[in-house]
């Protein structure tokens, strides 16, 4: 039983589409809907909405307030402080963004399949002269978060902190990095930002990061948060079958991948037991 006072803070960052804290579509992104969906469904929960960075949210979460947050890959980290809802969603997989003039000095080490695609691995071992920018204390899923995990001390590897994803990107525009790693909808919205033309730019695909990644809700690790846990399974079971809670992502992509992730989505949510 929640007591009438009883209340849930949920973590939010202006990290486009994801959430969208400014502008004219500040409220309207993937996550902000996700919430607002939750919200709804946990009327016997007030709820509060604080706008912190990775590290404020690490120290929240150690505390006794039921704090969660929207969109997170799961990991032995997160597993050990969180308690973690079922997928509502799947994130496309990683590019590497770079400027279009270094594409031929890495075509060497490229993966000789007909795609733009080469291993971010081999990539930070063997250009030991290009720069790669990376966010800190960011979880980028699975392959990709073990393969930073062992290079992120390098000379070419940058670790920054950032409240947004603005700063890579514009280190990538001066030339300050020589590249970076996201997923098409975020790099992609913050070009549209600044109103700038991918003509100096190329995308690859990462050979470690060729599949949609499944991501969750996680709350405090505490017997209320996993009571609201159970709360938000149940929600999500029945929203992510629906073309609505669907939408919440596919506005966001381009035609080509809307028609890979209605095949991963449907094999996820609709073929599967939870």
């Amino acid at each position: 039983m929640v007591g009438a006072e009883e209340e849930i803070i949920w973590i939010k960052r202006h990290f486009p589409p994801a959430f969208i804290l400014e502008g004219d579509l500040a409220g309207q992104g993937i996550h902000d809907r996700t919430m607002e969906i939750l919200q709804k469904g946990l009327p016997e929960y007030r709820h509060q909405i604080v706008t912190a960075n990775h590290p404020r949210t690490k120290k929240m979460m150690e505390t006794d307030a039921n704090i969660c947050r929207v969109g997170l890959f799961r990991n032995e980290a997160r597993e050990r402080t969180m308690h973690m809802s079922v997928a509502h969603i799947l994130v496309p997989p990683l590019r590497i963004y770079m400027k279009t003039s270094l594409l031929p000095s890495i075509r060497p080490i490229m993966e000789k399949d007909g795609h733009h695609c080469v291993s971010l691995e081999r990539l930070i071992r063997s250009r030991s002269d290009l720069i790669l920018g990376i966010e800190a204390e960011r979880s980028y899923g699975g392959a990709i978060d073990e393969i930073l995990n062992r290079y992120r001390n390098r000379t070419n590897v940058s670790v920054r902190y950032s409240s947004d994803t603005k700063g890579h990107t514009q280190m990538l525009l001066r030339g300050r990095i020589d590249y970076l790693i996201e997923f098409p909808p975020i790099f992609l919205y913050g070009l549209q930002e600044r109103q700038t033309i991918l003509k100096d730019l190329c995308s690859l695909e990462i050979g470690e990061s060729r599949t949609f990644q499944p991501a969750c809700v996680g709350c405090s690790k505490t017997e209320s948060g996993k009571t609201i846990i159970n709360r938000i399974d149940a929600i999500l079971l029945k929203e992510r079958k629906t073309e609505s809670f669907r939408q919440t992502i596919e506005r966001w992509l381009d035609a080509d991948t809307v028609r890979s992730f209605r095949e991963a989505y449907d094999k996820a949510f609709f073929s599967q037991s939870p």
